[in-house]
Protein backbone atom coordinates (compact mmCIF):
# COMPACT_ATOMS: atom_id res chain seq x y z
CA UNK A 1 0.00 0.00 0.00
CA UNK A 2 1.57 3.17 -0.96
CA UNK A 3 1.88 5.82 1.59
CA UNK A 4 0.41 9.43 2.03
CA UNK A 5 1.81 12.14 0.87
CA UNK A 6 2.31 14.67 3.05
CA UNK A 7 2.25 18.12 1.12
CA UNK A 8 2.49 20.45 3.95
CA UNK A 9 5.94 18.77 4.96
CA UNK A 10 7.42 18.80 1.86
CA UNK A 11 6.65 23.09 1.47
CA UNK A 12 7.61 22.85 5.76
CA UNK A 13 4.48 24.46 6.47
CA UNK A 14 2.10 23.79 9.19
CA UNK A 15 -1.63 22.67 8.35
CA UNK A 16 -2.94 25.51 9.32
CA UNK A 17 -1.01 28.01 6.65
CA UNK A 18 -3.59 29.73 4.70
CA UNK A 19 -2.91 30.36 1.08
CA UNK A 20 -0.76 32.83 0.90
CA UNK A 21 1.51 31.30 3.08
CA UNK A 22 1.54 28.08 0.69
CA UNK A 23 2.80 30.43 -1.71
CA UNK A 24 5.57 32.04 0.26
CA UNK A 25 6.54 28.89 1.11
CA UNK A 26 6.51 27.71 -2.35
CA UNK A 27 8.36 30.74 -3.95
CA UNK A 28 11.04 30.79 -1.23
CA UNK A 29 11.86 26.33 -1.79
CA UNK A 30 11.91 28.03 -5.26
CA UNK A 31 14.84 30.19 -4.98
CA UNK A 32 17.00 27.16 -3.02
CA UNK A 33 16.01 23.68 -4.99
CA UNK A 34 15.63 25.21 -8.47
CA UNK A 35 17.78 23.29 -10.75
CA UNK A 36 18.74 26.78 -12.38
CA UNK A 37 19.96 27.78 -9.19
CA UNK A 38 20.48 24.72 -7.31
CA UNK A 39 23.53 22.48 -8.83
CA UNK A 40 22.64 19.44 -6.67
CA UNK A 41 21.82 16.27 -8.95
CA UNK A 42 18.62 15.75 -6.49
CA UNK A 43 17.20 19.61 -7.14
CA UNK A 44 15.01 18.02 -10.35
CA UNK A 45 12.83 15.49 -8.66
CA UNK A 46 13.08 17.83 -5.53
CA UNK A 47 11.53 20.38 -7.16
CA UNK A 48 9.30 18.58 -8.63
CA UNK A 49 8.27 16.95 -5.38
CA UNK A 50 7.68 20.77 -4.28
CA UNK A 51 5.60 21.81 -7.53
CA UNK A 52 2.91 18.64 -6.73
CA UNK A 53 2.86 19.91 -3.21
CA UNK A 54 2.43 23.54 -4.38
CA UNK A 55 -0.63 22.12 -7.01
CA UNK A 56 -2.22 19.90 -4.47
CA UNK A 57 -2.50 22.47 -1.85
CA UNK A 58 -3.94 25.35 -3.69
CA UNK A 59 -6.13 23.14 -5.21
CA UNK A 60 -7.57 21.86 -2.47
CA UNK A 61 -7.00 24.81 -0.38
CA UNK A 62 -10.61 25.90 0.06
CA UNK A 63 -11.53 22.20 1.31
CA UNK A 64 -8.68 22.13 3.46
CA UNK A 65 -7.64 25.21 4.65
CA UNK A 66 -10.72 25.75 6.91
CA UNK A 67 -10.80 22.50 8.37
CA UNK A 68 -7.26 23.37 9.32
CA UNK A 69 -7.93 27.20 10.78
CA UNK A 70 -10.70 25.82 12.43
CA UNK A 71 -8.82 23.95 14.21
CA UNK A 72 -6.14 26.17 15.37
CA UNK A 73 -8.86 28.65 15.61
CA UNK A 74 -6.85 31.63 15.36
CA UNK A 75 -9.41 33.81 16.84
CA UNK A 76 -8.33 32.34 20.11
CA UNK A 77 -4.48 33.35 19.62
CA UNK A 78 -5.66 37.15 19.39
CA UNK A 79 -7.97 36.98 22.45
CA UNK A 80 -5.03 34.97 24.28
CA UNK A 81 -3.06 37.68 23.36
CA UNK A 82 -5.20 40.65 24.33
CA UNK A 83 -6.26 39.05 27.70
CA UNK A 84 -2.46 39.37 28.17
CA UNK A 85 -2.18 42.66 27.24
CA UNK A 86 -5.12 44.01 29.25
CA UNK A 87 -3.84 42.15 32.51
CA UNK A 88 -0.81 44.22 32.15
CA UNK A 89 -2.18 47.45 31.29
CA UNK A 90 -4.10 46.95 34.52
CA UNK A 91 -0.67 45.94 36.61
CA UNK A 92 -2.24 42.04 37.13
CA UNK A 93 1.14 40.70 36.55
CA UNK A 94 -0.52 37.51 37.41
CA UNK A 95 -3.13 37.06 35.29
CA UNK A 96 -0.48 38.32 32.49
CA UNK A 97 1.75 35.58 33.60
CA UNK A 98 -0.68 33.14 33.15
CA UNK A 99 -0.74 33.56 29.48
CA UNK A 100 3.06 33.44 29.01
CA UNK A 101 4.64 30.25 27.43
CA UNK A 102 5.42 27.49 29.41
CA UNK A 103 8.96 27.30 27.14
CA UNK A 104 9.64 30.82 28.56
CA UNK A 105 8.57 29.84 32.44
CA UNK A 106 11.56 27.16 31.71
CA UNK A 107 13.82 30.85 32.25
CA UNK A 108 11.42 33.58 33.47
CA UNK A 109 10.13 33.41 36.76
CA UNK A 110 6.91 34.91 38.01
CA UNK A 111 9.50 37.65 40.56
CA UNK A 112 11.47 38.31 37.77
CA UNK A 113 8.52 38.99 35.12
CA UNK A 114 6.56 41.13 37.85
CA UNK A 115 10.31 43.20 38.15
CA UNK A 116 10.29 43.59 34.30
CA UNK A 117 7.13 44.83 34.02
CA UNK A 118 7.55 47.40 37.68
CA UNK A 119 10.45 48.85 36.19
CA UNK A 120 9.22 49.55 32.23
CA UNK A 121 6.23 51.03 33.82
CA UNK A 122 8.23 53.33 36.04
CA UNK A 123 9.13 54.78 32.02
CA UNK A 124 6.12 54.10 30.19
CA UNK A 125 2.37 53.80 31.25
CA UNK A 126 0.64 51.85 28.90
CA UNK A 127 -2.66 53.58 28.19
CA UNK A 128 -4.12 51.78 25.00
CA UNK A 129 -3.63 48.45 22.26
CA UNK A 130 -4.58 47.05 19.83
CA UNK A 131 -4.02 43.76 18.21
CA UNK A 132 -3.98 42.07 14.77
CA UNK A 133 -2.67 39.36 12.93
CA UNK A 134 0.12 39.43 10.53
CA UNK A 135 -0.29 36.07 8.99
CA UNK A 136 -1.06 32.42 9.08
CA UNK A 137 -0.39 29.83 10.92
CA UNK A 138 3.27 28.52 10.86
CA UNK A 139 5.76 26.19 12.99
CA UNK A 140 8.07 27.66 15.14
CA UNK A 141 11.02 25.80 16.37
CA UNK A 142 12.24 26.03 19.69
CA UNK A 143 15.53 26.32 21.09
CA UNK A 144 14.92 22.30 22.24
CA UNK A 145 14.15 21.09 18.39
CA UNK A 146 10.47 20.73 19.63
CA UNK A 147 7.90 22.72 17.12
CA UNK A 148 4.78 24.55 18.55
CA UNK A 149 2.12 26.07 15.78
CA UNK A 150 2.35 30.00 16.05
CA UNK A 151 1.09 32.98 14.74
CA UNK A 152 2.39 35.90 14.61
CA UNK A 153 0.22 39.20 16.04
CA UNK A 154 1.35 43.05 15.75
CA UNK A 155 0.28 44.77 18.68
CA UNK A 156 -0.11 48.53 18.40
CA UNK A 157 0.62 50.42 21.45
CA UNK A 158 -0.03 53.94 22.99
CA UNK A 159 2.16 54.86 26.21
CA UNK A 160 2.57 57.93 27.96
CA UNK A 161 6.19 59.06 28.44
CA UNK A 162 7.08 59.84 32.04
CA UNK A 163 9.87 61.68 30.88
CA UNK A 164 8.94 63.88 28.01
CA UNK A 165 5.05 63.29 29.81
CA UNK A 166 4.34 63.08 25.69
CA UNK A 167 2.06 60.08 24.52
CA UNK A 168 4.21 57.72 22.40
CA UNK A 169 2.94 55.44 19.67
CA UNK A 170 4.70 52.55 18.24
CA UNK A 171 4.40 48.56 16.80
CA UNK A 172 5.68 45.30 18.13
CA UNK A 173 5.21 41.89 16.55
CA UNK A 174 4.67 39.22 19.04
CA UNK A 175 4.62 35.70 18.55
CA UNK A 176 1.48 34.02 20.32
CA UNK A 177 2.61 29.73 20.57
CA UNK A 178 -0.10 26.97 20.48
CA UNK A 179 1.07 24.41 23.98
CA UNK A 180 -1.07 21.77 25.42
CA UNK A 181 -3.11 24.40 27.60
CA UNK A 182 -3.88 26.52 24.61
CA UNK A 183 -2.57 29.70 22.87
CA UNK A 184 0.57 31.62 25.13
CA UNK A 185 2.80 34.58 24.28
CA UNK A 186 6.65 34.02 23.35
CA UNK A 187 8.32 36.11 24.98
CA UNK A 188 11.90 35.21 24.11
CA UNK A 189 13.86 36.02 26.62
CA UNK A 190 16.52 34.26 28.80
CA UNK A 191 17.13 37.05 31.21
CA UNK A 192 14.28 39.52 32.53
CA UNK A 193 16.49 40.28 35.42
CA UNK A 194 19.19 41.90 33.10
CA UNK A 195 16.55 43.57 30.88
CA UNK A 196 14.51 45.00 34.01
CA UNK A 197 18.03 46.22 35.20
CA UNK A 198 18.25 48.27 32.24
CA UNK A 199 15.23 50.25 32.54
CA UNK A 200 15.60 50.41 36.51
CA UNK A 201 19.03 52.31 35.92
CA UNK A 202 16.87 54.80 33.23
CA UNK A 203 14.40 55.41 36.15
CA UNK A 204 16.75 56.47 38.53
CA UNK A 205 18.29 59.00 36.05
CA UNK A 206 14.81 60.44 35.85
CA UNK A 207 14.63 60.79 38.93
CA UNK A 208 17.67 62.77 39.41
CA UNK A 209 16.32 65.27 36.88
CA UNK A 210 19.50 64.24 34.02
CA UNK A 211 16.76 63.58 31.77
CA UNK A 212 14.33 66.29 31.67
CA UNK A 213 17.34 68.91 32.27
CA UNK A 214 18.64 67.60 28.63
CA UNK A 215 15.29 67.58 27.09
CA UNK A 216 15.23 70.56 24.97
CA UNK A 217 18.73 68.92 23.80
CA UNK A 218 16.63 65.99 23.26
CA UNK A 219 14.12 67.02 20.55
CA UNK A 220 14.55 70.70 19.73
CA UNK A 221 11.27 72.72 18.83
CA UNK A 222 12.18 71.75 14.88
CA UNK A 223 11.64 68.46 15.72
CA UNK A 224 8.84 68.30 17.54
CA UNK A 225 7.13 70.12 14.49
CA UNK A 226 8.21 67.39 12.37
CA UNK A 227 7.31 64.93 15.04
CA UNK A 228 10.34 63.33 14.65
CA UNK A 229 13.00 62.69 17.13
CA UNK A 230 16.94 64.39 16.79
CA UNK A 231 19.86 62.24 17.17
CA UNK A 232 19.80 61.98 20.64
CA UNK A 233 16.37 61.03 20.15
CA UNK A 234 16.79 58.19 17.91
CA UNK A 235 19.78 56.57 20.02
CA UNK A 236 17.00 56.47 22.60
CA UNK A 237 14.35 54.79 20.67
CA UNK A 238 16.82 52.39 19.17
CA UNK A 239 18.22 51.10 22.76
CA UNK A 240 15.65 47.81 22.66
CA UNK A 241 16.87 47.20 19.05
CA UNK A 242 20.30 47.41 19.80
CA UNK A 243 19.56 45.12 22.90
CA UNK A 244 17.85 42.61 20.54
CA UNK A 245 20.43 43.04 17.67
CA UNK A 246 23.09 42.30 20.61
CA UNK A 247 21.47 39.63 22.11
CA UNK A 248 19.43 38.06 18.74
CA UNK A 249 21.89 39.85 16.03
CA UNK A 250 18.75 40.67 14.30
CA UNK A 251 19.84 42.45 10.88
CA UNK A 252 19.42 46.29 10.73
CA UNK A 253 20.19 49.05 7.94
CA UNK A 254 21.24 52.49 8.67
CA UNK A 255 20.09 55.16 6.08
CA UNK A 256 20.49 58.78 5.57
CA UNK A 257 18.47 60.99 3.17
CA UNK A 258 19.45 64.26 2.23
CA UNK A 259 17.37 66.75 -0.31
CA UNK A 260 18.22 70.47 -1.38
CA UNK A 261 17.09 72.37 -3.61
CA UNK A 262 17.74 71.17 -7.36
CA UNK A 263 19.13 74.74 -7.82
CA UNK A 264 20.60 75.16 -4.78
CA UNK A 265 25.07 75.02 -4.70
CA UNK A 266 26.57 73.47 -1.72
CA UNK A 267 26.25 75.64 1.20
CA UNK A 268 22.32 76.35 1.55
CA UNK A 269 19.38 77.12 3.44
CA UNK A 270 16.53 74.53 3.47
CA UNK A 271 13.23 76.51 3.99
CA UNK A 272 10.86 74.74 6.84
CA UNK A 273 8.22 73.71 3.84
CA UNK A 274 11.11 71.59 2.37
CA UNK A 275 11.58 70.16 5.89
CA UNK A 276 8.15 69.52 6.78
CA UNK A 277 7.15 68.04 3.45
CA UNK A 278 10.21 65.70 3.52
CA UNK A 279 9.66 64.85 7.20
CA UNK A 280 5.83 63.61 6.18
CA UNK A 281 7.08 61.48 3.18
CA UNK A 282 9.80 59.14 4.74
CA UNK A 283 7.43 58.73 8.13
CA UNK A 284 4.92 57.73 5.60
CA UNK A 285 6.94 55.70 4.08
CA UNK A 286 8.18 53.63 6.96
CA UNK A 287 6.78 50.63 8.77
CA UNK A 288 5.40 51.35 12.25
CA UNK A 289 8.57 49.44 13.84
CA UNK A 290 11.54 51.85 11.85
CA UNK A 291 12.94 54.85 13.18
CA UNK A 292 13.26 57.97 11.99
CA UNK A 293 14.98 61.33 12.99
CA UNK A 294 16.16 64.77 11.82
CA UNK A 295 19.69 65.66 11.61
CA UNK A 296 19.86 69.41 10.58
CA UNK A 297 20.71 70.85 7.33
CA UNK A 298 18.18 68.27 4.79
CA UNK A 299 19.68 65.58 6.01
CA UNK A 300 17.49 62.32 7.59
CA UNK A 301 17.97 59.35 9.60
CA UNK A 302 16.22 56.17 9.48
CA UNK A 303 16.91 52.96 11.10
CA UNK A 304 15.29 50.21 9.22
CA UNK A 305 14.75 46.96 11.80
CA UNK A 306 15.06 43.73 10.41
CA UNK A 307 15.53 45.02 6.73
CA UNK A 308 18.26 42.47 5.27
CA UNK A 309 20.60 44.09 2.75
CA UNK A 310 18.83 43.09 -0.36
CA UNK A 311 16.04 45.32 0.67
CA UNK A 312 17.69 47.86 1.34
CA UNK A 313 18.34 49.33 -2.03
CA UNK A 314 14.45 48.61 -3.28
CA UNK A 315 13.32 50.51 -0.19
CA UNK A 316 15.44 53.62 -0.11
CA UNK A 317 15.55 54.41 -3.81
CA UNK A 318 11.87 54.17 -3.20
CA UNK A 319 11.40 56.93 -0.63
CA UNK A 320 14.24 58.89 -2.98
CA UNK A 321 11.51 58.94 -5.58
CA UNK A 322 9.22 59.68 -3.27
CA UNK A 323 10.63 62.65 -1.72
CA UNK A 324 11.03 64.25 -5.23
CA UNK A 325 8.06 63.85 -5.89
CA UNK A 326 5.89 65.14 -3.05
CA UNK A 327 7.65 68.11 -2.58
CA UNK A 328 7.08 69.01 -5.97
CA UNK A 329 3.78 68.16 -6.00
CA UNK A 330 3.26 70.37 -2.76
CA UNK A 331 5.52 73.17 -3.46
CA UNK A 332 5.59 73.47 -7.32
CA UNK A 333 9.86 72.98 -7.04
CA UNK A 334 12.18 70.40 -8.28
CA UNK A 335 14.84 69.30 -5.45
CA UNK A 336 18.20 66.92 -5.49
CA UNK A 337 17.31 63.78 -3.26
CA UNK A 338 19.80 61.20 -2.23
CA UNK A 339 20.74 58.73 0.32
CA UNK A 340 23.26 56.62 1.51
CA UNK A 341 22.52 53.24 3.54
CA UNK A 342 25.10 50.15 5.06
CA UNK A 343 24.03 47.40 7.23
CA UNK A 344 24.10 48.11 11.06
CA UNK A 345 27.53 46.65 11.84
CA UNK A 346 27.68 46.21 15.72
CA UNK A 347 29.90 49.55 16.06
CA UNK A 348 28.29 52.35 17.79
CA UNK A 349 25.05 53.79 16.09
CA UNK A 350 25.46 57.29 16.62
CA UNK A 351 29.26 56.80 14.79
CA UNK A 352 27.65 55.01 12.30
CA UNK A 353 25.14 57.21 11.32
CA UNK A 354 27.39 60.00 11.47
CA UNK A 355 29.69 58.36 8.53
CA UNK A 356 26.45 57.30 6.66
CA UNK A 357 25.24 61.25 7.08
CA UNK A 358 28.29 62.17 5.16
CA UNK A 359 27.29 62.82 1.72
Amino acid sequence: MQATIDYYKILQLHRGAGREDITAAYRRLCKLYHPDINSSPDAGELMKQINTAYSALIKNHGKTDTGARATLDLTAAIRSAETYFSSLLASDFLKAFSFVSTHDKRYVTYQSFCDWRRAVGKLFAMREFSVKLTGGAFAHKLGDGRELPAVTLTISISEKNSVTQMTERYAVRKLVVLEPGGWHVFLGYHDLSEIARVFENLSAQQEHGEMAKHWDEYCSTKCRDLNMLNLRGLLSAASPELYRYKRYKQQMTVACFRVKPASASRSFDLSPEYVEVAARTITESLRETDIAAYLGNGVFAVLFVELKKRHADLITQRIVNRLKSDVHKSLKMSIFAECNHMIFDGSELAAQITKCSKF
